[in-house]
């Protein structure tokens, strides 16, 4: 029997999320006010707090940040946050997904219901920027990266991860394959975790494509990475 469409959703978000272990603490779209070209300008955008800073982001084209203030994304945000709760090194900053999908929770659109999704996470449990330049820091990241996402995939089925990290000068990516098991049907997911340094905090990002039969794949994704982390790194080049 197919899962209603939150469900769905929540379960994309959960097997996402809890196989990294992170704590969640959700920033809220900037109000809708501010960006007259529409409603997907609003929901591309997201301001959030890092310590005493502000931190600006804005989801890839086509995908839109979930909205705390809406009642049927605040339920899919709610289980996420209750399933975290106990789990806590890295904090859960934001969550976007498709536009299409999120407008279709909880309306019985049929399609590709887990469709993309994506985080965006806080690296640094205590909260202190990183003593060191972006140069420095990827340094470290390209070589924990792998091991990093490798425990990430711990609650996916059949993961595989590609064996060379890739690095710009923006940031690092590293792609994977894995599988997911919702309600007795086998799902195949492509992602791609990624790691900069965003006005010296540590910030991650993990982006997935799952479907039955995927029509992204891992090259599609390493060039959404590269573009999304130079993108993140431009809005927040002015202090």
């Amino acid at each position: 029997m197919k899962k209603p469409r939150l469900q769905l959703l929540v379960s994309a978000l959960c097997l996402a999320a809890c196989g990294i272990g992170l704590a969640a603490m959700m920033a809220t779209p900037a109000p809708a006010q501010y960006f007259p070209g529409g409603p997907l300008d609003w929901r591309r955008t997201l301001f959030a707090p890092f310590g005493q800073t502000m931190l600006h982001f804005e989801a890839p084209l086509g995908m839109c940040f979930l909205d705390q203030t809406d009642p049927l994304e605040a339920a899919a945000i709610t289980v996420l946050r209750e399933e975290l709760k106990a789990k806590s090194k890295q904090t859960l900053v934001a969550v976007f997904a498709d536009c299409l999908q999120i407008a279709g929770i909880g309306k019985g659109v049929e399609g590709n219901d887990l469709g993309d999704v994506g985080l965006v996470t806080w690296l640094n449990e205590k909260g202190e920027k990183s003593p060191v330049d972006r140069a420095t820091y990827l340094d470290y990241r390209e070589d924990t990266l792998p091991n990093y996402t490798r425990a990430g995939l711990a609650g996916y089925l059949r993961p595989v991860i590609d064996e060379d990290v890739s690095r710009t000068p923006d940031g690092v990516a590293l792609a994977f394959t894995a599988e997911t098991e919702i309600s007795y049907q086998v799902f195949k997911t492509v992602g791609i975790t990624g790691a900069t340094l965003i006005r010296q905090f540590p910030v991650d990002f993990l982006i997935t494509h799952t479907a039955k039969q995927p029509k992204k794949d891992k090259e599609e994704l390493y060039k959404l990475m590269d573009k999304f982390l130079a993108q993140q790194i431009a809005l927040n080049a002015v202090e």
